[in-house]
């Protein structure tokens, strides 16, 4: 029982993180897109200080050439701090997004929302 235990343990920790790197590896092409977007727009929050520990969550509307349509925040999201999500839509207006990926999941792929933690 101990050697087959053994073997076990090892097979676990040898196969573990592989499984782990290849779930990230594996991500939907619309989680990649708005993770990808959130970071650059939480880059460039240079006055982030002003917002620590506070979080909005802004719904996004692109065209299908990737031009805004919206960004308003979620009012269903009660964490939401109004003065991050002021100066969350001025960072987003200034975005240029790229066209949003294929999608056959989602019934509309240019709707989605990110949450912002800067």
């Amino acid at each position: 029982m101990i050697i087959n235990l053994k073997n076990y343990i090892l097979f676990f920790v040898i196969l573990f993180p592989a499984y782990l790197n290849a779930a990230a590896a594996n991500k939907h092409p619309m989680d990649i897109y708005a993770s990808n977007l959130k970071k650059s727009i939480q880059s460039r929050f240079y006055d982030a200080d002003l917002y620590k520990g506070k979080e909005c969550e802004i719904k996004i509307t692109l065209n299908d050439d990737g031009k805004l349509i919206s960004a308003i925040p979620n009012e269903k999201n009660s964490n939401n701090d109004q003065n991050l999500c002021i100066r969350g839509m001025e960072l987003i207006e200034k975005t240029q997004f790229s066209p949003t990926p294929e999608d056959d999941l989602t019934s509309d792929k240019n709707v989605f929302s990110i949450i912002l933690r800067p």
